[in-house]
């Protein structure tokens, strides 16, 4: 009887799922339902993610390539996300400090960034790297490519950024602590701790 009983529970399930999947062909609001019910309940984005002048035929869309991002990204397969036309790009605020602070142009790894910070290419490198594995794992603000949401993180390490706290150990292993970025680091290691402060959210 128990058997019977949850056999039926599961063909109404289905059926609804399907009457569901019959209506959302223009409903964008049920569309990011189901991307949130297949990825679990209670699914959270950072509120920087999703900012307020996107138009919300855009913010949809972004959540919907967040969603799609971190699911392939646990099948070890990464997507880049699309642009969306109501955001205007604007450089990160982390990138503009550090070519003040290193007379730069290009916060990239290299052998001009690497002199003028006291850090290895390979340090430098291992920062981007960790930003584009978040780019894929977590999100991004839209309109970021792997490579720019890494070199933005890069940026924030070198320039006592939450980063900087977050990456400690590699700047700790692969700078001159008598440089400024190992220096910045070090209070960004006060402020922040780990780096693991809250970050705002939101359900979806």
């Amino acid at each position: 009887m128990l058997r019977h009983n949850k056999i039926q529970n599961i063909k109404i399930q289905n059926k609804n799922i399907k009457n569901i999947k019959c209506k959302m062909q223009n409903n964008t609001k049920i569309k990011t339902f189901l991307f949130g019910y297949y990825m679990g309940k209670n699914t959270r984005i950072p509120i920087r993610y999703l900012p307020k002048n996107l138009t919300k035929k855009d913010k949809q869309k972004q959540i919907r390539m967040l969603m799609k991002s971190r699911k392939l990204y646990k099948n070890n397969k990464y997507y880049t996300r699309k642009m969306v036309p109501s955001y205007h790009n604007k450089l990160s605020k982390h990138v503009i400090n550090a070519r003040k602070i290193y007379k730069v142009d290009k916060i990239v790894p290299s052998k001009q960034l690497s002199l003028a910070t006291g850090c290895s290419i390979a340090s430098l490198e291992k920062i981007v790297k960790k930003g584009e594995g978040a780019y894929y794992s977590s999100g991004s603000r839209p309109n970021q490519t792997p490579q720019s949401w890494g070199f933005a993180r890069l940026a924030s390490s070198i320039t006592a950024g939450k980063a900087a706290a977050v990456d400690y150990d590699i700047l700790d292993k692969g700078c001159n602590h008598k440089k400024k970025a190992f220096n910045l680091a070090r209070k960004a290691k006060k402020m922040y701790n780990h780096g693991t402060s809250k970050t705002r959210k939101v359900s979806i």
